[in-house]
């Protein structure tokens, strides 16, 4: 299934996990994933993409990426990221954009998502190393997720190699993810709207590298 989707989030730091885990269960929440996700990041390399190459399904996530390309020399410059993720059994193919809505309450991002199986998963991503795209990182982390539906607020535990764990916290709008972070008491915990690249130097780590915790990959 493809779509497209604004992703509006924010990552709250320095949290008591097991504290965190206790104030979820006290909600209606809903658990839906509890695994270790895995991420193989792509960028552009010299070749010149040929959309005609790709599935009817994928194009308009292509498309996208010439339109990005023509404007910077790779998607890294743009500071946009293209991946191929699984998370237990679910695969997906995304490209996430920096929608230009400044926010200091949430990270507004475009997603332009693909969800595919296993099998379209590798192929996808022998696909693109054949048309010139290359990977750039492979990342691993723990996530630990629940939903609350009736709020349309969805809250990740995520713990990456070398990162601290942190709670993100996804709502269908920057007020339903302030309520979020009210909702659990956190106000006074540090939050930050960055991600990829900038989030991880924050931990003195190198987005655009290895860090797994050496699991089975996508």
């Amino acid at each position: 299934m493809s779509k497209i989707t604004n992703e509006i989030e924010v990552k709250v730091l320095n949290i008591d996990k097991s504290k965190i885990i206790d104030q979820l269960a006290k909600l209606n929440v809903v658990k839906i994933l509890d695994d270790v996700t895995s991420m193989v990041w792509y960028d552009v390399g010299s070749t010149r993409i040929k959309r005609e190459q790709f599935w009817p399904e994928i194009r308009h996530i292509v498309k996208k990426i010439e339109a990005i390309v023509n404007q910077s020399q790779s998607l890294r410059q743009a500071q946009a990221y293209l991946r191929l993720r699984r998370q237990a059994d679910n695969y997906d193919f995304t490209l996430k954009v920096k929608n230009d809505n400044k926010s200091e309450i949430a990270k507004i991002d475009t997603e332009y998502f693909f969800e595919c199986k296993s099998a379209q998963a590798k192929k996808l991503n022998s696909l693109l190393v054949e048309s010139g795209f290359i990977i750039v990182g492979r990342h691993e982390k723990k996530r630990l997720s629940y939903v609350l539906p009736e709020e349309k607020l969805r809250f990740d535990i995520d713990e990456w190699p070398k990162i601290p764990p942190y709670l993100e916290i996804e709502g269908s709008s920057e007020d339903t993810v302030k309520f979020g972070i009210k909702l659990l008491g956190l106000e006074d915990l540090e939050t930050t709207v960055e991600s990829g690249e900038n989030f991880f130097k924050r931990y003195n780590q190198d987005f655009y590298s290895s860090l797994t915790f050496n699991h089975k990959e996508v």
